[in-house]
């Protein structure tokens, strides 16, 4: 067996290997799927044509949102100032907002108060 043909053999075999690409969402920098936020903890979504960024805070049995709202960019666009919406959710309830195209984002705030749970609305987010 000819050993020099070993490293050459290695090489093209992961050269013709297929590589798998990753997207924001599967590493979680964009959550596509429902997920828990505990307080004080940042969330980013896109939906539609906006973007929102919030947190909250546990004020006795109610979920105190912040929001940050604002068009989606892309790379050459100037990023615009958002709108920042606050709400008292109360514990066990939720909330929802919508973009112009009827995608929105549902929070709903556990019963007791310690964790909100964001879920996409619509179709294609």
């Amino acid at each position: 067996m000819n050993t020099k043909l070993i490293p050459l053999a290695a090489a093209i075999l992961l050269a013709a290997t297929p590589i798998a690409t990753v997207s924001a969402a599967d590493i979680g920098l964009v959550a596509p799927q429902p997920s828990v936020h505990a307080a004080g903890y940042g969330f980013a979504y896109d939906f539609g044509s906006k973007h929102a960024v919030g947190t909250f805070a546990r004020a006795g049995e109610t979920c105190s949102l912040t929001l940050v709202i604002s068009d989606r960019v892309g790379e050459d666009d100037v990023p615009v100032m958002g709108s920042r919406v606050q709400f008292a959710v109360a514990a066990g309830t939720g909330t929802s907002v919508t973009s112009p195209e009827g995608l929105g984002l549902q929070v709903d705030c556990s019963a007791d108060a310690r964790h909100v749970v964001v879920k996409p609305l619509g179709e294609g987010i």
